[in-house]
């Protein structure tokens, strides 16, 4: 009887270090029969949410509620890639990205992004007082706008009831605001709501599903005295992780953004459904996808555009 005990101690001890080892060994799956009385192991869950383009935990574009572990952090990078027809033009950018976990559910995520355009535009007054703008291609390449944003998780899920997230955030300009590289001129500000909701105990089912949404509120050069540069507007963003891999390792994301409220009469706002993919594993991540992008602007047709992260966590 002793004989038996100890081969089932040693049995949920390999188990235990083998759930705590490098990540080249997360690809193990959970054995079927292992079992601790009459209650079956758990099922997997989502593994990680690395940081989306916007250097914040999430999926491609959607922040989620989760936060980067007390005292670890996370590097690296993200790449837009845009071609339009009409006004033509084309916009590159590459971004460093990092996060890191502080005490108290917070998170602390920086965006410094590279930006390289050859889009120009003018603008004048027609005779009728309509704001009338002229593209141009003109080629510029430099740092563009760059971000920080706390988030603090301050609602956790509890069972079918979705966590809740806070943020805000601060925009600092670059000084390349008039060659179309920087997205604001003195300052902007963020302000996040995020929601987000994990089903990993489904019943029919082996696999992890996340249903994630966020709303920001974004001020451009908000309150100075040339009004010439203020903006406000709104952004959506919503999502959802379908698993492919009885793990969690690989995953299907579909998303959606949406940019409102731009312009006086929103004649600047878009819609814009994404496909992406990605590969992860506790510490490790790359992701890759495709945008849509649907413009209100009758100056410019649909675009597609391709993005993707990568990333790593320490800790």
């Amino acid at each position: 009887m002793k004989a038996r005990y100890s081969g089932v101690f040693l049995l949920l001890l390999c188990c235990w270090f083998g759930s705590t080892s490098a990540w080249a060994q997360e690809f193990e799956s959970v054995p079927d029969d292992v079992m601790q009385g009459d209650i079956a192991a758990p099922k997997p869950k989502i593994n990680n949410l690395p940081f989306n383009i916007y250097g914040l935990s999430g999926l491609l574009v959607t922040t989620g509620t989760r936060t980067v572990r007390p005292g670890s952090f996370e590097v690296g990078l993200a790449g837009d890639w845009l071609e339009s027809s009409t006004p033509s033009y084309y916009r590159r950018e590459a971004a460093f990205l990092g996060a890191v976990g502080i005490p108290g559910g917070l998170e602390f995520g920086l965006r410094v992004p590279y930006v390289m355009s050859d889009l120009k535009i003018t603008s004048r007054f027609n005779n009728l007082g309509v704001k009338v703008n002229h593209y141009s291609n003109e080629a510029n390449a430099g740092l563009g706008s760059i971000e920080g944003m706390f988030k603090w998780g301050f609602v956790q899920q509890k069972n079918f009831l979705p966590a809740f997230a806070l943020g805000i955030g601060g925009v600092a300009p670059d000084g390349n605001y008039l060659r179309g590289v920087s997205e604001v001129k003195y300052y902007g500000a963020k302000v996040l709501l995020s929601m987000g909701l994990e089903l990993n105990d489904l019943a029919f089912t082996d696999y992890a599903f996340a249903i994630l949404a966020d709303g920001v509120f974004y001020f451009r050069d908000a309150g100075i005295d040339n009004r010439d540069y203020e903006e406000k507007s709104g952004i959506v963003h919503a999502g959802m992780i379908f698993p492919l891999h009885p793990r969690n390792f690989l995953e299907l994301i579909l998303e959606y953004e949406g940019e409102l409220m731009r312009g006086t009469t929103n004649e600047q706002d878009t819609n814009a459904p994404l496909l992406s993919l990605r590969f992860v594993t506790h510490h490790f991540n790359v992701t890759l996808g495709a945008k849509y992008t649907f413009y209100e602007d009758p100056d410019y047709d649909d675009t597609l555009s391709y993005l993707g992260t990568f990333s790593y966590t320490y800790f």
